[in-house]
C-alpha cells in the first residue's frame, strides 16, 4: 500500500496544474485592467484639473483686471502686484508640478483619491466664480435697466442668471 503524504510536490501532474494556471493568469490580467482603468482615470482627472486650473486663472486675471477682485490668496496677490505674468507663471508651474506628481503615481489608489478631490475643490472653485459673475452681472445690469432682479436677495440671482 503506497501512502499519498510521502508524495513529492514534483509529482503533481501537469495535467492537474493546468486547471490551476488559467485561473492565476486570468487573475493578473483583471488586476492589470483594473490597474489600466485607474490609470485612465487618473489621466482624465488630471486633465480635467488643468482645464478648470486654466478657467480659474483667466477668470482671476479678468475679475483683477476688472477692479472687482481683492484676492485673498497671499501667495497670488503678492504676484498680481508684480503683473499678470507672474501669477500665470506660478500658477502654471504649480499645475505641473501637480500633475506630475499625480500622473506619475496614477497607478496608486492613493493619486485616485487625491486627484478626485482635487477636482471636487475646483469645482467648487468654478461654482463660486458663476455666483459671482452673476452677481457682477447682476450689479452692473440692474443699475442700468429696469429689471426685475433685486440685488440684495441672492435666491433672484442664482434663478436668472445660472
Amino acid at each position: 500500500m503506497q501512502i499519498i503524504a510521502n508524495r513529492r510536490p514534483e509529482s503533481v501532474s501537469r495535467q492537474a496544474l493546468a486547471g490551476i494556471v488559467p485561473a492565476v493568469d486570468s487573475g493578473a490580467a483583471r488586476v492589470k485592467r483594473a490597474l489600466s482603468a485607474r490609470s485612465r482615470r487618473v489621466a482624465l482627472f488630471v486633465f480635467a484639473i488643468c482645464v478648470i486650473n486654466f478657467f480659474d486663472l483667466v477668470l482671476t486675471m479678468r475679475a483683477h483686471g476688472d477692479g472687482m477682485l481683492h484676492e485673498e490668496n497671499p501667495i497670488a496677490r503678492t504676484l498680481l502686484e508684480f503683473g499678470p505674468m507672474a501669477l500665470l507663471v506660478f500658477k502654471m508651474s504649480v499645475l505641473t508640478g501637480a500633475g506630475y506628481v499625480l500622473f506619475s503615481l496614477r497607478r496608486h489608489r492613493c493619486a485616485e483619491i487625491a486627484c478626485v478631490l482635487v477636482l471636487l475643490a475646483y469645482v467648487g472653485v468654478a461654482v463660486r466664480w458663476r455666483i459671482c459673475y452673476a452677481f457682477y452681472d447682476m450689479s452692473t445690469v440692474a443699475w442700468q435697466e429696469d429689471t426685475h432682479y433685486d440685488m440684495f436677495d441672492p435666491v433672484s440671482v442664482l434663478i436668472n442668471n445660472l
